[in-house]
């Protein structure tokens, strides 16, 4: 019965994405790569003269010639005669403290100084899914996951969204100046939030996978294929100051699918892909999808200001990456409120409030 209980806690640990232990070794890989080289490098060849000396080593150097190091040494052992300290550095106690100060010393530099990348691994639906192509093979990759797939499957949403919350917090902190990924599936409203939570950032790499099933998750592309939208407003006459923003890439939204929305009585956006132009890979690059993001939000906040609005309400269906990447541009200052809605058996029965509480972010629409 115990060990059970130990494997279940164990596997909600490593769902829940950063560990204590992980939040330990990241912060002090962090207060070491903000330490110059040049202090490290100066204590690597001050350790490295006091293992000399420890292990009766001295004779060697007369074959180092570098200044630096026979100051130190010079400088060392007038203090050891001065203070009596030859014994006590000669001891097996010190000999293993310094030889273990020495490799810390040297994964300081070989280790901590690799370009770091933290990637996230995201997933509300199975937990089994495709790997990811890291494109640089000299970048130390720290692999975290967020998987609420249990939370999704008994349809507790506020724990989901609370869970997803405290791993993008706990990913802010950690990666510092190093570059960060995200990777997986998981429902829109879910991923539109992480995208919020993110903030647009210019160190974020987000992943496609081609729908084939030999394909892997590999980095958006820079270089455009000109894939464009088509941007239209609807129902400018009306009186209301609620938006809904259609967008509509994967596949087509249909009018009859929008009905629990009510979209008669609010301004419409529709954003779909020009020439009819559908697929779930159509959208595979940087470029392409910076572009479409900012004509969206230019017109989405011109609308806003011109209807005042106070409630954007968003359906799309779009790439795991474009919806974090759109996500990522809406801001709390700037924008009304946001509401992300989950499409299911053609209708949209449930979404999440962006920037409210867990505990108050779900939206009932049955």
């Amino acid at each position: 019965m115990e060990s059970k209980r130990l494997v279940k806690y164990l596997k909600r640990k490593i769902r829940m994405g950063f560990t204590i232990a992980d939040k330990c070794r990241l912060n002090t890989e962090r207060l070491v790569y903000k330490t110059p080289k040049s202090f490290k490098m100066t204590c690597l060849m001050i350790l490295v003269v006091l293992d000399l000396m420890s292990f009766k080593l001295t004779w060697l150097m007369e074959i180092i010639h570098i200044g630096q190091i026979q100051d130190i040494y010079t400088t060392i052992s007038g203090l050891l005669e001065f203070i009596s300290g030859g014994e006590t550095l000669t001891s097996p106690y010190c000999k293993g403290l310094l030889l273990i100060l020495t490799v810390l010393n040297v994964w300081s530099f070989f280790v901590v100084n690799k370009e770091k990348f933290y990637l996230l691994r995201v997933s509300s639906f199975s937990s089994d899914m495709a790997d990811v192509k890291i494109s640089k093979a000299d970048t130390q990759v720290s692999y975290k996951n967020l998987d609420v797939c249990d939370e999704m499957k008994n349809g507790d949403v506020p724990s989901a969204v609370e869970k997803l919350d405290h791993c993008i917090a706990d990913v802010k902190k950690a990666k510092g100046c190093a570059r960060f990924g995200v990777y997986g599936i998981m429902h829109t409203p879910l991923l539109f939030r992480l995208g919020y939570l993110i903030g647009d950032q210019d160190n974020i790499i987000l992943y496609h996978k081609i729908r084939s099933n030999d394909s892997l998750f590999t980095e958006w592309r820079k270089e455009t294929e000109h894939y464009r939208v088509d941007i239209k407003e609807e129902n400018e006459n009306i009186k209301s100051n609620i938006l809904l923003l259609e967008i509509s890439m994967s596949f087509p939204i249909k009018d009859s699918e929008l009905t629990d929305l009510h979209p008669a009585a609010k301004h419409i956006l529709k954003v779909k892909s020009k020439d009819d132009n559908f697929g779930f890979d159509v959208l595979k690059n940087i470029t392409d999808a910076d572009a479409i993001r900012d004509d969206i939000m230019k017109e989405m906040r011109r609308i806003c200001k011109k209807y005042d609005i106070k409630k954007v309400e968003i359906v799309m269906s779009t790439s795991v990456a474009f919806t974090i990447y759109l996500g990522m541009a809406f801001s709390k200052q700037h924008d009304p409120r946001c509401v992300v809605y989950h499409y299911e058996k053609r209708h949209y029965p449930w979404g999440i409030d962006i920037d409210a509480a867990p505990h108050d972010c779900y939206i009932d629409n049955d």
